[in-house]
């Protein structure tokens, strides 16, 4: 019984080795307020962003936040699925995943563990109401 237990106990082990950290974008996002630039909004004129439901439109994955503009070209892309090759500590930011609405106008954002070697996103066309489904997979 012995025996059994050892091979068992290695094997579970190493599959604790291969965890993988699994992000979802949410299929829509509730605008609930925002606002204007006061300098973009002429003499005579108020803003006005209403509350609305905006749906997910596509995804990236960059260099540091999002504000920053450093979006990571990915290493293979096929169809429907995007894979990017990472170095740990190569970025002093960390590396940050984007769920984008409003054909990117706004993200929901979310930092990857360091230690993270590659990400891949599949993207897949749903009916409406929901347009899109995106599942990032770092390991």
């Amino acid at each position: 019984m012995k025996m059994l237990a050892l091979p068992i106990i290695g094997l579970l082990y190493s599959s604790l080795s291969f965890a993988s950290d699994i992000y979802e974008c949410p299929s829509m996002a509730h605008l609930a307020s925002g606002t204007v630039a006061p300098e973009d909004v002429p003499a005579g004129y108020e803003s006005r962003v209403l509350s609305s439901v905006t749906r997910l439109s596509g995804y990236n994955l960059y260099d540091g936040p999002p504000e920053n503009r450093g979006q990571l070209k990915s290493d293979s892309s096929k169809g429907n699925v995007a894979t990017w090759a990472l170095t740990p500590g190569k970025y002093p930011q960390g590396v940050w995943i984007s769920c984008d609405y409003a054909d990117g106008l706004v993200k929901i954002v979310a930092k990857v563990k360091d230690s993270v070697t590659s990400c891949t996103a599949t993207a897949k066309k749903m009916a409406p109401p929901i347009s899109l489904a995106v599942r990032f997979v770092c390991k």
